[in-house]
């Protein structure tokens, strides 16, 4: 039997977008999609400027008969002379990946969106950040471009659905030893009242919330010393309230988890339960309480929860213990890829990269000298004193 044909189109501006809600999230819901290709989290990624400001919306979807089965949302932006495509996501290392309808024909359609891509953006350099190594889109990108930057990252996973016992599991994970979750969640209850509440999409204390985070994981950032541009940029805070809150008949698959003891917040986490997994997006604790580990608390209550509705656990890039003691060293790896298209797109690589080099050699010189110059005698208008002899 002749497979259906696929067109394509390229939408190009915001109401076109939007008039694609609907069928954008029973695609999504038919997939089993995960968070970062829902309408919401792309269309929010564009509307508050945290996807590649001042570029171009470019979004392909493909369709059958007229039934939308495919979507690949990304950005044109302009690098000097080169022209650059990237994934409509925060530029925070979000995963990427086309949306397409499951089926027989999945692979082929999925190979098609990729290639209309490439064609109607005629792009010089694509850039994919989160790509799953070994995944189509990996493979695809890939086998259609030119590797000139490549890195990888683990991050750890849990398959919860292969388990049907909660105690055989967690002895599994063996032991922490000065902070097993039962020892912790003692520790706290010894405390006062521990409860952990699941804050919805569209309540009323979203704003709150939102802004507890962001205020809670930035001193975390500064204790660390990490400059972190998607945890600083004031459109985060919009970014993520548009997870939070959004019209009737919008798929939110945000929510919080708040850890509070006799009613004050210690720990928050967002997560997004999408495509049977329980992704932990962003988490944080209020520092006055770190001798409790309120968040290391939280995320063990949230592993029990994912594992009681039966949801695998992504926990994000990163290797910290609380991640690895969950996985037991599960994971899997990602890679940030940056693909030359063209001749014209290799050079400008190439040129980019011989910058970069050119200027980390004159940091490094410019180091050196200044630690010469601390360590030599400072001029003045007297002589040094000899030191006196006794």
């Amino acid at each position: 039997m002749k497979a259906e044909a696929v067109e394509f189109q390229i939408v190009e501006d915001i109401d076109a977008m939007q008039a694609l809600q609907p069928e954008w999230d029973a695609l999504w819901h038919t997939a089993h999609g995960e968070c970062y290709q829902s309408f919401r989290f792309c269309m929010a990624s564009w509307t508050t400027g945290v996807a590649a400001p001042g570029g171009k919306l470019h979004c392909v979807a493909g369709r059958k008969s007229g039934r939308l089965v495919a979507l690949l949302p990304f950005v044109i932006h302009r690098n000097l002379l080169w022209k650059f495509v990237k994934p409509l996501a925060p530029d925070n290392g979000s995963p990427n990946g086309v949306l397409v309808e499951p089926g027989p024909d999945a692979v082929d359609l999925f190979n098609a969106t990729w290639r209309a891509m490439l064609k109607s953006t005629r792009a010089d350099v694509v850039e994919l950040r989160r790509v799953r190594a070994g995944s189509l889109l990996h493979l695809n990108a890939v086998a259609n471009g030119r590797i000139v930057n490549a890195s990888q990252e683990l991050t750890p996973f849990v398959p919860l659905r292969q388990y049907t016992d909660w105690d055989e599991f967690r002895r599994s994970c063996g032991g922490r030893s000065n902070t097993s979750p039962e020892y912790l969640a003692r520790r706290l209850s010894n405390r006062g009242k521990v409860e952990v509440e699941i804050v919805e999409a569209n309540d009323d204390r979203a704003e709150h919330f939102v802004d507890w985070l962001l205020t809670h994981k930035r001193e975390w950032a500064r204790r660390n010393d990490l400059n972190s541009p998607s945890i600083f940029a004031p459109q985060t805070r919009d970014f993520l309230l548009a997870q939070l809150k959004a019209p009737p008949g919008h798929a939110l698959p945000f929510r919080f988890f708040v850890l509070t003891l006799n009613g004050h917040p210690l720990a928050i986490a967002l997560a997004a339960i999408a495509g049977h997994c329980f992704d932990l997006f962003m988490n944080t604790y209020d520092a006055a309480y770190s001798k409790l580990s309120p968040g290391t608390a939280l995320v063990d209550y949230c592993v029990k929860w994912a594992f009681d509705h039966r949801l695998d656990f992504d926990f994000g890039p990163g290797l910290q213990q609380y991640k690895c003691f969950w996985s037991r060293g599960e994971s899997y790896e990602t890679v940030n890829v940056r693909l030359a298209q063209t001749a014209w797109g290799l050079a400008g690589c190439k040129i980019k990269a011989t910058l970069g080099a050119t200027r980390d050699a004159v940091r490094r010189l410019r180091s050196e000298q200044n630690e010469k110059n601390e360590d030599a005698p400072q001029a003045s208008g007297e002589t040094p004193q000899t030191p006196l002899q006794v």
